[in-house]
């Protein structure tokens, strides 16, 4: 089967006539194609229904098509900025028992003064309607040159994180990545268990 996106774009014009627009997405329209046809069938469509001022997105609520013809609820995105910065997005989704959006999951996030991320923190509800709890957290470290050293990753364990795995990465004098290693925490100590090793050519790219 063929599915074709159907992007639908809101125009808002300010100044004169002919001065430039002001673009901002309103809707996507997602369809199926029908077989042996040129024609297609709708399937959902998602409208970003309120913009930031930095012009992303922050309401995005999508809809699907039933198989009696009906529009329905199915899933909503919001998302909280500092300045361009995604401080928090959470996605819901409807729920027919009590016709309403429920939290699914969601992704905090904090920032240094630099705009480099800090922690991330995922959360996810256990059952449909059920409050969202945390599940794992991710802590960003960057070198002297600012360039991201270490992600350590824990996981949510009866109430407290607790260590999981660790990515370390090395660098070039240049800052050219050279080195991704993924270690296990096995409760006293980093345990390797795998790397990924870039090599270069003269001109810099990968040999």
């Amino acid at each position: 089967m063929i599915r074709t996106m159907t992007l639908l774009i809101g125009l808002l014009v300010f100044g004169t006539l002919f001065g430039q627009g002001d673009f901002r997405q309103d809707s996507i329209l997602t369809e199926e194609g029908i077989p042996g046809t040129t024609e297609y069938n709708p399937l959902s469509r998602t409208y970003f229904e309120d913009h930031q001022p930095n012009g992303r997105p922050g309401t995005v609520t999508t809809i699907r098509l039933t198989e009696s013809g009906e529009w329905v609820p199915s899933r909503r995105i919001l998302s909280t900025y500092e300045g361009n910065l995604v401080t928090e997005r959470r996605v819901q989704r409807w729920s027919n028992t009590s016709a309403d959006w429920v939290d699914d999951r969601a992704r905090l996030q904090t920032f240094d003064d630099n705009g480099q991320l800090l922690s991330r923190i995922s959360q996810a509800a256990p059952a449909s309607g059920e409050p969202l709890e945390n599940v794992r957290r991710q802590t960003f470290l960057y070198t002297g040159e600012q360039m991201l050293e270490t992600v350590i990753v824990e996981n949510w364990v009866t109430g407290a994180w607790q260590r999981f795995g660790r990515r370390q990465f090395s660098y070039t004098p240049d800052g050219e990545i050279v080195e991704r290693r993924w270690q296990r925490w096995n409760g006293g100590a980093w345990i390797d268990q795998f790397r990924r090793v870039w090599q270069y050519g003269p001109l810099g790219f990968n040999a």
